[in-house]
């Protein structure tokens, strides 16, 4: 008779499980008839005839078989620990230790689905078992599942209360779901625990940075790296945060420590790429394609570093071998993302159709109080159409806060749900009080610049939520804006459309239909800049921008880019430079690679 050992053995398991050990045996013994070789039902013989023999049978395997399993896993040989932890489990069925062992093996081989199964199996022998509370946590945060990970972090500190690395791990979680302030806390927490814990810090300069406390960030990361010397992720983050501060010298210095501790490490060769000058015979270049030829790099690794050898050829003068490996990164790039121009030509036609017949609800002027404290400017555009230089220049007047790119709106947009047939006062109400709410402790200055590019779309909600903000609308020349978008790496994955020409063109146009439909809607509703037309003519349109925002005149507005704001986009090298009078000209450079995407433009 034909049997399946692998179903048969799974059986097995459930029936040692269930107690019922004659089935099991049953079992063991009808594979080893057709497969007498099969050394997992030979162990699970041994294990039922040793629990016959004892009086009590062990709950878990002894101290000699765990460090062995151990040792395998720190050996890297994961398939052969699967193996071992599996046979183990036939002798003890009842053994949580070996349960989380085992879910951390499959932990380790990205098998999350076993990993949280075994971590789960842990739990129902041993419900208060802190340590498998915090790896399923680790599970559902590389799974995407942030909420289940947010409540197995919080029951691995419930149970253990001084757990320093459930804290840290319950920072990182809720500094994904966008509460900074609760990462703060908990990281501050770990760090109280275990004073010597090197992640913690980390992990909170980068929260700081996001309040803008960009001076204690720094010390935060001194701090981790004076716990870990090795702790290169640390050196790299402290460069971007030197970069952003316009310390070129320092951050250069910074992201080559963290590389030299990681050869392999991507994000510091981006990082050092942005800002460094490439000359013939640099070394990064071949330290790159060396590791380009690791057939173990992950893909997100591999964009990057296609991204850096392609902004080093055009700093070299190489344009052709520049477009190949930027189109090489940008392919990759859109194929991890899946990305589909449709999705954004839908969403779109949605917002038209939404704004198309405007209600009174939908009208300029809902009920709100005259006394506003904050007020915001959303300065917004096309991405890499002139949004960072904007605001810069309106940053640098004595009453304004320059912000950066906040993710508020987006965030209470979704809250609200923006479908025309729900949109009502009390969610308008909503959105208002969502956003306020969230700029309040940017600064205490009473004017706060947003300058997220994208919340173009959502100048229809701006003018109905919150229409004593201003809003500043940048466009550039076609071909440089999108060639710009082409070139740049975009770390967020929310930019799908930046990745291919043609996608870029068709979301181009997409975008110049909506601003116009904006126009149409909301005439004299917001400030528009033509970006050529500012570098040209700084002062004259600029004191006009200043008009519009209702602000006096301030000299400093012309020495926007001696500031000395902490920029963290990707225009923070150019924009501590005066004014660029031709860099929309740019794109030329590539101008035989773009011969369509300039036709597909022409118009525009």
């Amino acid at each position: 008779m034909k049997i399946d050992v692998g179903r048969s053995l799974k059986q097995a398991r459930k029936h040692l499980k269930a107690g019922d050990s004659e089935k099991a045996r049953a079992l063991f013994e009808a594979i080893l008839e057709t497969f007498p070789g099969n050394k997992t039902a030979q162990d699970g013989l041994k294990s039922l005839s040793s629990q016959a023999n004892s009086v009590a049978g062990a709950t878990d395997p002894d101290k000699g078989q765990l460090e062995n399993l151990i040792a395998v896993v720190n050996q890297g040989h994961l398939a052969d620990a699967v193996q071992t932890a599996d046979a183990l489990s036939l002798q003890f069925p009842n053994s949580a230790i070996l349960y989380n062992i085992s879910g951390t093996i499959h932990l380790k081989l990205k098998n999350h689905q076993q990993a949280i199964e075994k971590y789960q199996l842990a739990l129902k022998i041993n419900p208060r078992y802190a340590e498998v509370y915090n790896n399923l946590g680790t599970a559902h945060q590389e799974t995407g599942q942030l909420e289940d990970a947010i409540d197995s972090f919080e029951k691995a500190t419930k149970w253990l209360p001084n757990y320093a690395q459930a804290h840290n791990n319950l920072g990182v979680v809720f500094k994904a779901t966008g509460n900074t302030n609760g990462a703060i806390k908990h990281y501050s927490m770990a760090i109280d625990l275990k004073p010597d814990y090197a992640s913690p810090y980390n992990n909170i300069a980068i929260a700081l940075e996001e309040n803008g406390q960009h001076e204690l960030a720094m010390e935060h990361y001194q701090k981790a790296i004076s716990i870990d010397p090795m702790y290169f992720e640390a050196f790299h983050n402290m460069a971007n945060n030197l970069s952003h501060q316009g310390n070129r010298v320092a951050a250069i210095e910074n992201y080559t420590k963290a590389i030299a501790l990681n050869p392999g490490y991507a994000e510091a060769h981006l990082g050092l790429s942005g800002i460094k000058a490439f000359s013939d015979g640099d070394p990064q270049l071949e330290q790159i394609k060396s590791q380009l030829s690791n057939p173990s790099l992950s893909d997100m690794a591999k964009i990057q570093f296609l991204f850096c050898l392609g902004w080093a050829y055009e700093q070299l003068g190489d344009y052709d071998t520049s477009f190949r490996y930027l189109s090489e990164g940008n392919q990759l790039r859109k194929k991890i993302l899946n990305y589909d121009i449709r999705t954004d030509q839908n969403v779109s036609t949605l917002i038209r159709r939404t704004f198309s017949n405007k209600t009174p609800t939908l009208e300029r002027g809902i009920d709100y109080p005259k006394d506003t404290y904050k007020k915001p400017i959303f300065i917004v555009g096309m991405p890499r159409s002139g949004t960072t230089l904007v605001e810069q220049i309106v940053a640098s007047h004595s009453l304004v806060h320059g912000a950066g790119e906040l993710p508020y709106l987006f965030k209470g947009v979704k809250e609200i749900g923006w479908n025309a047939a729900t949109i009502d006062k009390d969610q308008l109400k909503k959105l208002r009080a969502y956003y306020l709410n969230q700029i309040t402790n940017k600064s205490d200055l009473s004017l706060i610049t947003d300058k997220m590019p994208l919340n173009y779309r959502w100048i229809g909600l701006i003018i109905s939520a919150i229409p004593e903000a201003k809003i500043v609308h940048i466009k550039r020349d076609a071909r440089a804006t999108c060639w710009s978008n082409f070139r740049y790496f975009f770390s967020a994955g929310g930019l799908g459309y930046a990745h291919n020409l043609d996608d870029l063109s068709q979301y181009y146009k997409l975008y110049v239909e909506l601003m116009d439909f904006w126009s149409e809607k909301y005439p004299d509703s917001f400030y528009q800049i033509d970006y050529e037309y500012l570098t040209e003519n700084q002062e004259a349109e600029t004191r006009r921008l200043i008009d519009y925002l209702e602000l006096d005149w301030e000299d400093s507005l012309l020495n926007f880019h001696n500031s000395g704001r902490h920029i963290a986009t990707a225009s923070s090298n150019q924009i501590r430079k005066k004014m660029y009078i031709n860099s929309s000209l740019e794109w030329k450079k590539y101008e035989t690679h773009l011969h369509q995407l300039a036709i597909d433009l022409e118009n525009f």
